[in-house]
C-alpha cells in the first residue's frame, strides 16, 4: 500500500513543492473612496437641513436656525447664527439650483444688502450643493467679497467640495441624508462598523411616519377637545390646530441666576420683571435665589434641558402637551422650534404611566419599559411598530415621554415603576419628558440634578383670548360657514375676534368665572356652553352640570329630532344614565387611572351594573342590559369623555 503511494506521486517535479523566489513587482487594483457626495440630488428642504448642521458644527455657536417660514421675507438669507465667541451674527444663503452661475452670487449679494440684515451680520456666506471652481465664479466670488469688504463684512462661498470635506468626518450624517451605503462608499467600511446598531434613514423615517400615525389615531380619540360636532366627510382636528403653546414657571439657566443676584444686590427696588430672549418674563418672587423661577415660554423652557418634569393641576393641559409634543416631534415643521432643534434628530416614544404601573402590579415580577412598550403596542394591535421602537431604543436616539407619574393605584408598584424609569433613562443616558399632578410627584418622584421641574402657568388673557378665537374658527368651519376658507384665515376674521372679546369680557365680569377661565379644560367648557346659547354659569360645578345636562338629556334628543325619529329609543332613563356614568368613572380611576379606555374594556364592566348592583343597578337581563348599553353609544365619544371626568 505504502509503495504504491509513493509511485504514484513520482511524477510531481520537486520545483513545485518549493517556496517561490521571485515576486513580481505588480501594482494593486486602486479602490479609491468617492470624493464627493451628490448633493443636488438632495430635495432643496433636505439641503437646508443640512446647511443647517454644517453651520452648527462651526466655531461657538449660540445659537443657529433657518430664518423664517413659507411665504415669509427672508432678506436675502435663509438661516442666521449668533455666535458666542467674539459675539456676532453670521448669515448664510442655501443655494439649491440646477446650476451655478457668477450672476447667482451677485445677485445674492444684491438681496443681502437689500435686507435689514446687513448692519448687524458680520459675515455673509452661501451654501451651494454645486462646484464652485470654475474661473468665472471665482472671480464673481473675490469681486463680491471686495464689495462687502468694505462694510466690514466677511463673504464666502461654500461649495460641494468643501461640503463633502466636512462630510468625511461625519458619517452619522452622511447615514441620515444619503445612505448606509453611501457611508461606506464615501467614510470607508471602518466608519460603517461604528453604525452597527444605528438605524439606517429608511427606517428613521418609517418610524416617523408609523409612530405620528398611530398617535395622531389613540390622541383624537381619547382626547378630541370640546366636543364641537363634525360633518359628515370632515376630517379629524388634528392636536396643533387645537393647542396653544402654554408657559412655565421654570428655573432660570445659572447666568441668569448670577444677573438675578447682581440685580437683587443693587437694592429692593430692583424690578420683579427681566427681558430674556427678546420676551419680557415674569420673575417669581422667593426667599432664595436658587429657587428663582421664571414664567417663559414652555418650548424655550424645554430647550434649555435634557430631561424635565411637568406639574400642572386637573385641567391644566399637561397631558395635551405631552401629546401634542410628541406628535409635532414627528412631524416635518413643528409648532416647538427650540424643543425641535433639540431633539429634532431623536426619535420619540409616548407610555402613559398608568398602564406601565398596572403591569406591575398585576405580574409577580417587575415589567421593565420595554416589556411595557412591546405590551402597549400588541394591545393596541400595532404589533409591528414595536420592532421600530425596540431599534430606537438599542440605537440610543430615543427621546422618552412618559404621562401622569400621579396616576397609580398601588404606591408599592407606583415607586417599583419610578425607580425602572429612572434606571432606564440613566444607563441609557436618554432625554425625557415627564408630566404629573403636582401631589402625586411628591409620592413618586424622580431623583438627580439633571432633572429641571417647572409648573404649567395659568393661561394668560391673551392666551385665553387666542384659544376662544381658535374654537370659534373651528366651530365656524365645523358648521359649513366658510368653506373654502382655512383655519388660520378664520383665526384673523375681525367678527371672530369681537366675539371673542366679548367673551372673555363677560368672563371677567364674575371672579368665579375668571379663576375657571385660567385652566383650559374649564375655559373649553364655558366656552362650550357658549356655543350652545347656555347662559354662563356661576361656578365650576354649574358649568359641569350644564354640560352633563346637556349631553344626557338635550344632545340626544336633538340628535333624534334632526333624523324625524318620533320615539324615544333610549331604554335608560337620564338619571339611570348619570348614575351608570358615574359607576363608569369609578372603573376608570380605578382600573385605567391613565384615562385611555376602550369601548371592549368597560361593556362587560357596565352591563354587569346593570344586571347585579343592588344599590344603582336596575336588575336587567342580559340582553336588556346589551341594549341598554346603546345608551351610551348614542354620546359622542368626546362627550362621554367629558362626562366620565365631570362624575
Amino acid at each position: 500500500m505504502t509503495e504504491e503511494i509513493l509511485w504514484e506521486g513520482e511524477g510531481i517535479p520537486t520545483w513545485l513543492e518549493t517556496p517561490v523566489t521571485e515576486v513580481p513587482a505588480l501594482t494593486p487594483p486602486v479602490h479609491t473612496r468617492a470624493q464627493l457626495l451628490p448633493l443636488n440630488d438632495l430635495t432643496w428642504e433636505h439641503f437646508e437641513r443640512l446647511c443647517l448642521r454644517y453651520v452648527r458644527t462651526q466655531s461657538v455657536v449660540v445659537r443657529a436656525q433657518l430664518y423664517g417660514v413659507k411665504g415669509q421675507k427672508q432678506h436675502g438669507i435663509d438661516l442666521y447664527v449668533r455666535l458666542s465667541d467674539p459675539l456676532r451674527y453670521e448669515v448664510y444663503q442655501s443655494k439649491r439650483l440646477a446650476s451655478f452661475t457668477p450672476a447667482d452670487v451677485a445677485k445674492a449679494v444684491d438681496t443681502f444688502l437689500a435686507g435689514k440684515w446687513h448692519d448687524k451680520a458680520k459675515a455673509f456666506r452661501i451654501l451651494t450643493s454645486h462646484p464652485i471652481e470654475d474661473t468665472k465664479i471665482g472671480d464673481a466670488i473675490e469681486a463680491a467679497a471686495k464689495r462687502l469688504e468694505a462694510l466690514d463684512i466677511t463673504f464666502e462661498v461654500i461649495g460641494q467640495e468643501r461640503l463633502s470635506e466636512w462630510l468625511k468626518d461625519h458619517p452619522r450624517i452622511v447615514d441620515d441624508f444619503f445612505s448606509r451605503a453611501w457611508v461606506e462608499k464615501f467614510c470607508g467600511p471602518e466608519a460603517v462598523k461604528q453604525l452597527t446598531r444605528r438605524m439606517n434613514a429608511d427606517k428613521v423615517a418609517e418610524y416617523r411616519v408609523r409612530l405620528k400615525k398611530f398617535y395622531q389615531m389613540i390622541f383624537n380619540r381619547h382626547d378630541p377637545g370640546i366636543p364641537v360636532p363634525m360633518r359628515i366627510g370632515q376630517d379629524e382636528l388634528q392636536l396643533r390646530d387645537r393647542f396653544i403653546v402654554p408657559e412655565v414657571y421654570g428655573s432660570l439657566p445659572a447666568a441668569a441666576i448670577a444677573r438675578e443676584v447682581q440685580k437683587q444686590s443693587a437694592g429692593p427696588e430692583a424690578s420683579s420683571s427681566k427681558e430674556l430672549g427678546g420676551g419680557s418674563t415674569l420673575v417669581r418672587e422667593s426667599p432664595s435665589v436658587g429657587e428663582i423661577k421664571v414664567r417663559v415660554n414652555v418650548d424655550r423652557w424645554l430647550s434649555q434641558g435634557r430631561r424635565s418634569v411637568i406639574l400642572g393641576g386637573p385641567g391644566s393641559g399637561k397631558s395635551a402637551l405631552l401629546r401634542t409634543l410628541v406628535v409635532e416631534l414627528l412631524s416635518e415643521e413643528p409648532v416647538f422650534p427650540q424643543a425641535a432643534v433639540q431633539w429634532g434628530t431623536l426619535l420619540p416614544v409616548w407610555i402613559p404611566f398608568s398602564f406601565w404601573t398596572t403591569l406591575n402590579t398585576r405580574l409577580d415580577s417587575s415589567v421593565g419599559l420595554s416589556e411595557c412598550l412591546s405590551t402597549w403596542f400588541r394591545q393596541h394591535e400595532q404589533a409591528d411598530i414595536w420592532p421600530l421602537v425596540e431599534a430606537a431604543i438599542e440605537d440610543e436616539r430615543l427621546l422618552l415621554l412618559v404621562d401622569g407619574l400621579d396616576e397609580w393605584t398601588d404606591e408599592t408598584a407606583a415607586r417599583t415603576t419610578s425607580n425602572l424609569l429612572q434606571a432606564f433613562v440613566q444607563t441609557k443616558n436618554l432625554p425625557a419628558v415627564l408630566a404629573s399632578r403636582p401631589h402625586g410627584f411628591e409620592r413618586v418622584s424622580v431623583l438627580g440634578s439633571e432633572w429641571q421641574v417647572g409648573d404649567l402657568a395659568v393661561l394668560s388673557r391673551e392666551q385665553q383670548t387666542n384659544l376662544v378665537i381658535r374654537w370659534l374658527a373651528i366651530d365656524r368651519l365645523r358648521k359649513g360657514s366658510h368653506d373654502g376658507t382655512d383655519l388660520n384665515q378664520l383665526e384673523d376674521d375681525d367678527e371672530i375676534s369681537r366675539e371673542a372679546a366679548e367673551f372673555i369680557r363677560k368672563l371677567a365680569k364674575s371672579t368665579d368665572l375668571l379663576q375657571l377661565a385660567e385652566v383650559p379644560l374649564t375655559l373649553l367648557l364655558l366656552l362650550y356652553l357658549h356655543l350652545q346659547n347656555y347662559p354662563l354659569p356661576s361656578n365650576r360645578f354649574e358649568a359641569y352640570a350644564y354640560v352633563a345636562d346637556h349631553f344626557i338629556r338635550d344632545h340626544p334628543l336633538a340628535r333624534r329630532v334632526a333624523a324625524a325619529l318620533t320615539s324615544d329609543q333610549d331604554s335608560l332613563t337620564p338619571k339611570e344614565i348619570q348614575n351608570a356614568l358615574a359607576y363608569l368613572a369609578y372603573v376608570v380611576q380605578t382600573d385605567f387611572p391613565g384615562g385611555i379606555v376602550f369601548a371592549r374594556d368597560v361593556r362587560s364592566r357596565l352591563e354587569d351594573f346593570l344586571q347585579h348592583d343592588t344599590e344603582y343597578g336596575l336588575g336587567l337581563s342580559r340582553q336588556e342590559s346589551r341594549e341598554a348599553f346603546r345608551s351610551f353609544t348614542n354620546l359622542e365619544e368626546g362627550s362621554l369623555g367629558m362626562l366620565v371626568s365631570h362624575n
